[in-house]
């Protein structure tokens, strides 16, 4: 819920232009990217729905940066991933992967290409 009203994730089939949030990376689509931001808020726009997804590679975060996001994606109806498509461990320690995917589940499989293409 925000401010009293569910959120939702976007009901895009394909990434919308300008609607998925790349983090220490660059789109290998042009026009594809969303505006820079802070990664948090990208999280929570996937979640709002104004974002269909967010590709970020995994460079200073930490285990405790997802739990909470992750949450609040799963319950928005997001669905989050490693860079195969694996589920993300929690309560391990060091975080074992290279990319966080994050999407409306619509077009996951399209940013697992993507990072596929950037590794």
């Amino acid at each position: 819920f925000c401010n009293g009203k569910p959120i939702q994730v976007s009901r895009a089939l394909t990434a919308r232009p300008g609607k998925v949030y790349f983090r220490h990376c660059v789109s290998p689509v042009e026009g594809l990217a969303s505006p820079h931001m802070d990664s948090g808020l990208a999280l929570a726009q996937v979640a709002t729905g104004e974002l269909d997804g967010v590709v970020l590679k995994m460079k200073t975060h930490k285990e405790w940066d997802l739990a909470a996001p992750m949450a609040i994606l799963q319950e928005a109806g997001a669905r989050v991933s490693d860079e195969r498509g694996g589920e993300i461990p929690l309560g391990v320690g060091e975080i074992g992967f290279r990319y966080l995917i994050v999407s409306n589940g619509l077009v996951h499989d399209e940013l697992l290409g993507l990072a596929a293409s950037i590794a």
